[in-house]
């Protein structure tokens, strides 16, 4: 998240305990399915290629959905996008 310019993550205390920057969200029981728990990274391949992202795992988020905050000048783009994913080093 960026505010002219400016990582808001750099300049606003306490901002990383409410905004997870670059971490894959996923659902308790997608994280099961895949085997995946907290520290563990997600391989995730779309139509432009694939990326690797570390995993936390969000009650209430809706299962099959992932979910993660990219800069706005990423190069993944902006979504929604289907997806496959797999655990890390498997």
């Amino acid at each position: 998240h960026t505010y002219h310019g400016l990582e808001l993550l750099d300049w606003v205390g306490g901002l990383q305990d409410l905004i997870f920057h670059n971490m894959l969200e996923i659902s308790p029981h997608d994280a099961q399915q895949l085997g995946v728990g907290p520290g563990d990274t997600l391989v995730v391949s779309y139509a432009a290629g694939e990326r690797t992202w570390p995993v936390r795992i969000i009650p209430g988020q809706p299962d099959g959905v992932l979910t993660v905050q990219l800069d706005h000048n990423d190069p993944v783009g902006a979504g929604p996008h289907i997806v496959k994913a797999r655990k890390n080093h498997v």
